[in-house]
């Protein structure tokens, strides 16, 4: 009946769940395959993650928040040197990190949407979509690396909305406000649609490789 003994008997509980649910059931199914196991030495804290330096919160949600971050390797020394020297020639400075939390993703739905996440990304990768760079998955959390498309969507519809209010037509082109943002809102869901079914085609697969388009 002690309330710390309680405290800690759950603190142990939700750790468990955590690592049945991350570690246990991925490495049990290849439904999960896109879950990789966890890497036990990488360095977190409030402003960096491994090699990578947060530098500013673009957006926070329920279960994940977004960092535009600098790849800024603490040192080229230790057993991942080779590893950093390759990161190194492939991946532009400022990249974009989304942390994907394991505490607060405590049921199996939330591992299969961070699963889908990770494989649409994978497989839907080209000049129009983010390039996923890597996925760091610690005891904690999942951060995926992806690539920094340089536009914020909400900075770049600002100004459309409020041309739209004033019923000016913004440039380039000549078109409404009004029909652009219509056009950017078809689009996306025109998208969200493709990955929708792509997901389905790949799920009727039961083998959980990824599909060949």
């Amino acid at each position: 009946d002690d309330p710390a003994v309680l405290r800690d008997r759950i603190v142990e509980l939700e750790n468990a769940l955590r690592r049945a649910l991350w570690e246990d059931v991925p490495a049990y199914t290849s439904e999960f395959s896109a879950i990789p196991p966890v890497f036990a030495g990488v360095a977190e804290s409030a402003d960096r993650i491994g090699d990578f330096a947060l530098a500013e919160e673009l957006y926070r949600g329920t279960r994940s928040v977004v960092w535009a971050a600098d790849y800024a390797p603490a040192s080229e020394d230790g057993p991942d040197g080779d590893l950093r020297a390759s990161r190194s020639s492939s991946l532009p400075s400022r990249v974009v990190v989304k942390v994907l939390s394991k505490r607060r993703a405590t049921t199996l739905a939330a591992v299969r949407r961070a699963n889908h996440e990770i494989r649409s990304l994978r497989l839907l990768g080209g000049n129009h979509v983010a390039t996923l760079y890597d996925v760091i998955p610690t005891p904690t959390a999942l951060y995926l690396v992806m690539e920094d498309a340089g536009v914020d969507l909400e900075a770049f519809l600002a100004p459309l909305e409020a041309a739209s209010g004033s019923g000016v037509a913004p440039s380039p082109g000549g078109l409404p406000a009004g029909a652009i943002i219509a056009i950017v809102f078809a689009a996306m869901v025109t998208i969200a649609a493709g990955a929708y079914l792509l997901w389905r085609r790949n799920a009727s697969s039961g083998d959980g490789d990824y599909v060949e388009m």
